[in-house]
């Protein structure tokens, strides 16, 4: 009892920190909705909240569960058919509600320039499912 106590404890204040540190950008955001933009130290990252239920009906078609691991192994997938040159600039930090990719600064752009691209790819359904079809999941 008091090990899932301070364990909670634990997950709140860690929530406290990344909360203070977490700068979103909401300019940027609007235009890649429902994924978010922001910076965290020297590192900028783009997210996705699964409740969202974005292309929720594209992953159940291939069986998939659209949760931050789906959403991780489908972005995986479109770099690596799309624009492979970036897979090393690129890390992840998923969980099962939420996808989160960050870069480092200098490679704020090439992050920026993949997820507007991506974002651009969800509204083509086509694509999205020829990518779900075929991706690895992890």
């Amino acid at each position: 009892m008091l090990l899932k106590w301070i364990l909670k404890l634990v997950r709140i204040m860690r929530l406290f920190y990344y909360t203070k540190k977490y700068i979103p950008n909401d300019r940027i955001s609007k235009e890649i909705a429902p994924f978010v933009w922001g910076k965290y130290d020297n590192e900028y990252s783009i997210s996705l909240y699964v409740g969202e239920e974005f292309l929720a009906e594209s992953f159940e078609k291939y069986e998939l569960l659209p949760n931050g691991y789906g959403w991780e192994a489908l972005i995986k997938e479109y770099i690596k058919q799309y624009c492979p040159e970036i897979e090393d600039k690129i890390t992840y930090d998923c969980e099962a509600d939420n996808f989160h990719a960050y870069a480092k600064k200098e490679n704020k752009k090439v992050l920026l320039e993949l997820i507007k691209a991506f974002r651009i790819a969800c509204d083509d359904i086509e694509l999205i499912e020829g990518l779900l079809a075929v991706m690895e999941e992890i």
